[in-house]
């Protein structure tokens, strides 16, 4: 019994240093994680443009494919190239007509298609295709009376256009049609139109979003009523590949066709016909949350006056429209200024437009969290980040947060685990970064920013926020308080 309290009292030393070695090592962590102070300091949001990717106007470049016209074809589009403005995008469309009467394009069409996109390739516009075989509006005189031929001539410019990913963003209709819109054709049937509709989504690359002329063709091509999920999309299922191209955009109560009639009763077991514009819009808001939906607005009238305009755009998540038509349309916007008192207050209602095209980022706020636990060397940066644009971007992006030491101007780059891709649409999206403290030098102060990045090009993409011209961001800085390190 003796042995054993003797024992006892020599471990007492012992367990007491170790009690205050661990009290010591608690006290210096707590310390340390009130060691690092993060004043946010965000600019407001601006005005200006910021010619963003896969988004905005476009103008129509035209080419004819024809036997011995590789030198003249070569000619036309490297003057398109030099004579485009500043847009990030082109519609160009590949008249197949020379063709209708045979099984295949001969290899001058497939050289001259090849050339055309090599040439278009090298600039940093993004390319809206639409293969037709008539732009007058006469399809039912120019286009094959087979269908086959039509799918024939699909696998082979398939062939050429994959190789040009990822500078093909979008393929438009399914070749038929008056201007490639796919009506008033031999083939608009609803038998046809999922064959060849189908037949396409098999051949592009999946990295190529689609797009069919009106909301209805979208439910005919995936067999479902109900819009996309972010499932859908992301799997790359057709539901969550098939955008809309609504070239009679606010022309009329139906957009030209694109909707039913506002009387007609939505049959729920008959959901490839059109809906009325309501219950289509409804539809869009979803859809189009995953897939691209533009086109042109058409026929000067008061549904296109910019209030209407500004809120249908929102609604169905409008990000590419035709800078020339309907040219009266346009100029009523430019002649108009927008008088609302926020941000761009004093701009035309076109450059308004222009601005919310697509997607527009806009950082709202950042909250700084110290490490939670005692032995967390990690802090959280929360940030607040609206997307103000009519819709999303539909390529994947990279977020990224920068801190770089204001006296040395070393940097660290702190990947953030979220793809501004699904940063949606009309919403604040709570962005989670993890600022790993171990890597922080004591007594230094570190500016803190955020940049976005193309995931594919690697092109970096501006916040709306106001600032100088750069990409990053800055929100604030980090002091590191000396005195103590963070313990790896």
């Amino acid at each position: 019994m003796k042995s054993v309290k003797t024992s006892l009292l020599k471990l007492i030393p012992v367990l007491l240093l170790f009690s205050a070695l661990l009290i010591i090592a608690l006290l210096v962590i707590r310390v340390n994680h009130h060691s690092a102070e993060f004043i946010g300091e965000i600019p407001k949001e601006g005005s200006d443009a910021l010619n963003s990717p896969y988004c905005g106007w476009y103008h129509i470049y035209a080419y004819t494919l024809q036997d011995n016209q590789v030198g003249p074809l070569e000619g036309q589009a490297e003057r398109h190239v030099r004579e485009r403005g500043d847009e990030r995008l082109a519609l160009l469309e590949i008249n197949l007509m020379n063709y209708r009467d045979e099984d295949a394009l001969s290899a001058d069409a497939i050289d001259e298609l090849d050339l055309v996109l090599s040439i278009w390739s090298e600039t940093d516009t993004s390319l809206i295709l639409r293969f037709l075989y008539d732009w007058d509006g006469n399809a039912a005189e120019t286009e094959p009376e087979d269908i086959f031929k039509i799918m024939g001539h699909m696998n082979q410019v398939a062939e050429i256009v994959n190789d040009y990913v990822p500078s093909v963003y979008i393929v438009q209709g399914a070749f038929i049609g008056d201007y490639g819109e796919m009506h008033d054709s031999a083939f608009d049937d609803e038998d046809s139109l999922s064959s060849l509709i189908s037949y396409m989504e098999s051949l592009f690359d999946d990295s190529i979003w689609l797009a069919v002329r009106t909301p209805a063709m979208i439910r005919l091509a995936t067999g479902s009523p109900e819009p996309a999920t972010v499932g859908d999309t992301l799997a790359r299922r057709p539901l969550g590949r098939i955008g809309i191209y609504n070239d009679g955009m606010l022309g009329s109560e139906t957009d030209l066709g694109t909707y039913a009639e506002a009387d007609s009763v939505v049959d729920e077991e008959d959901f490839t016909k059109p809906w009325p514009r309501n219950d289509e819009i409804e539809y869009l808001q979803t859809q189009c949350l995953y897939v691209p939906d533009g086109g042109e607005v058409v026929n000067e009238s008061s549904l296109n006056d910019f209030e209407n305009a500004n809120i249908e755009f929102s609604m169905t998540h409008v990000s590419y429209l035709n800078a020339d038509h309907d040219s009266e349309v346009i100029n009523k916007w430019k002649d108009n200024l927008y008088d609302t008192d926020d941000p761009y207050y004093g701009l035309t209602e076109y450059d308004y437009i222009e601005r919310h095209l697509g997607y527009r980022f806009v950082i709202r706020g950042a909250s700084y969290f110290n490490p939670e636990g005692f032995f967390d060397p990690n802090a959280r940066l929360t940030l607040r980040i609206e997307n103000v644009g009519y819709s999303n971007c539909y390529r994947d992006l990279k977020c990224s947060i920068k801190a770089v030491n204001i006296k040395t101007g070393e940097g660290i780059l702190i990947p953030v685990d979220s793809n501004p891709r699904f940063w949606y649409s009309g919403q604040i999206n709570l962005i989670d970064a993890i600022l790993p403290l171990s890597g922080f030098k004591e007594g230094e102060t570190y500016s803190i920013s955020v940049s976005i990045s193309d995931k594919t090009t690697n092109e970096q993409i501006r916040f709306a926020n106001v600032g100088d011209s750069s990409y990053d961001c800055t929100i604030g800085t980090l002091s590191i308080n000396s005195g103590f390190s963070f313990a790896k």
